[in-house]
């Protein structure tokens, strides 16, 4: 029973998890955008808890709702608004309702997180949860501290380049082929405000993922916060627990007063036999007697009757507490009602219920996992028109630059020809040095080691030789001739060339240029999103998708455990319909006594010297009273006693325990800055990188 109450604690948290689900299907970036985009599903008042790769909180961002909340002031962690502008408020730091540490091993040894950038190997990555907040509360009369109860759910995004063999410990794993999605979920406090034994139930206080890597490298992880998981409503359904130790109780009580009525007949009727030697003489005493025996038959039955009923509505009881329907349970139908469930709690008929859950959760979901491969469809077409678009556009740049083309490669013409006649120039000056310092026996050792007078005479004697008619020439002469070769005519074309696709680009990357390639781009985009093979593929894609969906969920542990369940809850009621069938015994069997007493009443009042017949029908009705007192003592050891000890012990407090946690909950932020907030605010971590 403590199993059905627990999930339906989890129910509201793993809705959460299948609505995430269809993540895999947008772009990488998308589980960040979804979390911390302005239109986050975390709702308006979001308190973002940006933390290192340890965990270690290093910065607060709030939304505007929750700043405005909160007193003038500083904390020691700072408080940024959605702009990133430092914020002068404080109090908001006591307000977190977690810490978390993230600790890192490769092939089963310690590393910081730093150290592990690059490295392959197992690694395991564990994220450990502190709850922060604590209350005091009564519980069955006595005043106690609990957690006030969050429900944590981390996200991370694992490249499958980087990560194969992807395990974790209390969550589930989505996959898209390139990529895996690893959704974890834990209750830190939940064990202790319940007080349920680890051995027998164990809520989940960390998250631990493990995966083969090879270059080890992580993106930003996410960690949403909530405490409004457990719903008041939903736990009024478990308000009879409180009361089933009472009920115990009346139980107990009613089957003592039974036993004591049957050993009391038992007795009587040994006492009955032992005088039947003197009921020749007492055949009138004998009918008052056996008359006034017959009076109590109608008590005898009514208790017997109160016994069965009380039994029936414990079983209704433990029916609604599984979380099963059924008509309420009476002597006539109870066979036939429970016979019905336990068919129902096949496993195929329970497989095919699943299914049907499951689809129609995913069918909900449909709309946005349609949205969500639109996008990516949409990214797809984008790249390809925008590809096109650039070449059109450069075609036709290229074209107008082009146009101009002769006046370009004159230009580049001009540039080449002074080069080389620069270098013509220096050559032929060099040779009309050499022959001025000829003819005047010097060697070029003795020309540089001249002062600076006799150089200058030379250097003016160079120069008139230079700009004579003859050797100007011979520098035109040598330039042209320089300018036809094929080497020059190749400069010559490459750097016109280059010049052209220079020009191109810079064309190009005016702002004319880009606003008409954006508005191409997003013309044609939409144009091609409404063609038949677009809207094929988005179609294609999104019952892809959808069929993904129901498999992964119906491959989870939930459905697992619900099939695991179904085969638990059925041996249940085999064994609460066998526990039934033996009182059904009992009961009417105690009919049959009762109506044999009015029948041996009946022959006493008709007793004419028939006392040995009579004998043999006292002796019959001892050996059953013996053997109803017997039975009932029996029933007690082994049917009542243990159901009321379970009753008034593991059950009788655990309705007081989840209406104090759904209080906590409630009451988590009365009296604090942000009481006007109506409890409704969600926290989100965002670890670093390690990459």
């Amino acid at each position: 029973m403590k199993k059905n109450i627990l999930s339906k604690i989890f129910a509201g948290v793993l809705v959460g998890a299948m609505a995430l689900s269809f993540v895999g299907a947008a772009p990488a970036d998308s589980l960040e955008g979804a979390l911390l985009g302005s239109d986050s599903p975390a709702g308006e008042n979001t308190v973002y808890v940006m933390t290192g790769a340890d965990g270690a909180a290093e910065k607060l961002i709030a939304t505007r709702s929750v700043i405005e909340a909160l007193p003038e002031g500083k904390d020691k962690l700072p408080l940024c608004d959605s702009d990133g502008n430092t914020v002068e408020r404080g109090g908001l730091e006591a307000l977190l309702p977690v810490s978390m540490k993230i600790s890192c091993r490769l092939d089963g040894k310690e590393i910081s997180p730093e150290k592990l950038i690059g490295k392959s190997g197992r690694v395991t990555l564990r994220f450990d949860y502190e709850n922060l907040c604590r209350t005091e509360a009564e519980v069955n009369g006595k005043t106690e501290e609990i957690y006030v109860p969050f429900a944590v759910m981390t996200g991370l995004m694992l490249d499958n380049s980087v990560f194969s063999n992807v395990e974790i410990s209390s969550g589930k794993l989505l996959s898209d082929g390139s990529r895996t999605i690893a959704l974890g979920l834990a209750l830190p406090g939940m064990q202790e405000n319940l007080g349920l034994d680890r051995d027998a139930v164990e809520i989940p206080d960390y998250v631990e993922v493990s995966a083969d890597t090879e270059n080890f490298s992580l993106p930003m992880t996410l960690t949403a916060v909530t405490g409004s998981f457990l719903d008041s409503e939903e736990l009024d359904s478990f308000s009879g627990l409180d009361n089933l130790g009472s009920a115990a109780a009346q139980l107990n009580s009613a089957m003592e007063q039974l036993l004591g009525g049957s050993s009391e007949l038992y007795t009587g009727l040994c006492t009955l036999l032992d005088k039947a030697g003197a009921l020749s003489a007492g055949a009138g005493k004998l009918a008052e007697g056996l008359s006034e025996l017959d009076a109590n038959s109608a008590a005898l039955n009514s208790g017997a009757g109160s016994v069965f009923g009380s039994l029936l509505s414990m079983a209704d009881k433990q029916i609604s507490a599984a979380g099963l329907s059924a008509s309420a349970l009476t002597p006539d139908n109870y066979a036939e009602v429970l016979s019905g469930l336990i068919a129902s709690l096949d496993e195929t008929a329970v497989y095919e219920a699943a299914l049907g859950q499951v689809t129609a959760a995913v069918e909900a979901q449909r709309e946005t996992v349609r949205a969500a491969v639109t996008e990516a469809v949409r990214a797809q077409v984008e790249a390809k028109v925008r590809e096109a678009a650039q070449a059109q556009l450069r075609e036709s740049v290229e074209a107008k630059v082009r146009e101009n083309e002769p006046e370009i490669r004159a230009g580049v013409i001009d540039t080449v020809r002074g080069q080389v006649q620069a270098k013509v120039q220096e050559a032929a000056r060099e040779t009309v040095l050499s022959g001025v310092l000829e003819k005047l026996g010097l060697t070029r050792e003795e020309y540089e080691s001249k002062g600076a007078l006799e150089k200058a005479v030379i250097d003016k004697a160079v120069d008139l030789k230079m700009n004579s008619a003859e050797v100007q020439e011979q520098i035109s002469q040598k330039t042209e001739a320089q300018m036809q070769t094929g080497e020059v005519q190749a400069i010559i074309e490459s750097q016109t060339e280059a010049y052209i696709q220079k020009l191109v680009e810079e064309n190009m990357q005016s702002q004319e240029a880009q606003a008409g390639l954006e508005a191409a781009v997003k013309e044609n985009t939409e144009a091609q999103m409404q063609t038949a093979q677009a809207q094929s593929a988005i179609e294609e894609n999104t019952e892809l998708q959808i069929k993904k969906l129901i498999a992964d969920n119906m491959a989870s542990e939930e459905v697992r455990s619900k099939l695991e369940a179904a085969a638990e809850g059925a041996q249940s009621l085999i064994e609460l319909k066998a526990g039934l069938d033996g009182y059904a015994g009992f009961y009417y069997g105690l009919l049959t006594y009762t109506n044999g007493v009015s029948t041996a009443a009946a022959g006493a009042r008709a007793l004419n010297g028939g006392v040995p017949a009579l004998m043999e029908g006292i002796t019959a009705l001892k050996d059953g009273a013996g053997e109803l007192s017997d039975g009932l003592v029996k029933f007690k050891a082994q049917g009542i006693g243990p159901l009321t000890e379970v009753l008034s012990g593991e059950l009788g407090g655990f309705g007081a325990r989840l209406r104090a946690c759904t209080e906590a909950a409630e009451d988590y932020l009365s009296g604090t800055p942000l009481e006007s907030l109506n409890g409704q605010v969600n926290f989100i971590y965002r670890s670093e990188e390690i990459e």
